[in-house]
């Protein structure tokens, strides 16, 4: 909030260490593009591209293609989601519910600029299902 009123409320001074991504530097200054150069630096990371390391990108699956290699994290892909436990005897088909998640959200983009938040609908874009998408599978 200190910040000169050209940088005031930018991610300024963001230093990206140790991470892997696709696009990076662009979908970062793609949202700020008045960041100056110095004040948005990367250390340790490694583009990718998600189709040649994950299973099937477009199905949301992304566990590894292949056998992990050195350089790629150890993500547990098995315990992400919905996993049965003591509360949940029954889980979907997750191809299937990775399906309903991909059109649900498929128009919206990942950031917008321009968004706001919006008090009256914020349930309806964050917690949209709310078990009734489960039960139906």
């Amino acid at each position: 909030m200190n910040q000169p009123n050209e940088w005031r409320f930018l991610p300024i001074g963001n230093d990206v260490r140790g991470t892997l991504g696709h696009g990076m530097r662009n979908q970062l200054t793609y949202r700020h593009p008045q960041i100056p150069e110095d004040r948005l630096q990367f250390h340790d990371t490694r583009e990718i591209e998600p189709r040649e390391i994950f299973a099937d990108v477009d199905e949301l699956d992304f566990s590894y293609r292949g056998e992990r290699e050195d350089w790629m994290p150890a993500i547990p892909f098995a315990e992400i989601g919905l996993v049965a436990d003591q509360y949940r005897h029954a889980v979907p088909d997750k191809s299937k519910y990775r399906k309903l998640v991909k059109e649900r959200f498929e128009e919206r983009p990942s950031s917008d600029p321009r968004a706001k938040y919006d008090f009256d609908h914020v349930n309806e874009t964050i917690y949209w299902n709310s078990g009734s998408v489960l039960k139906k599978l």
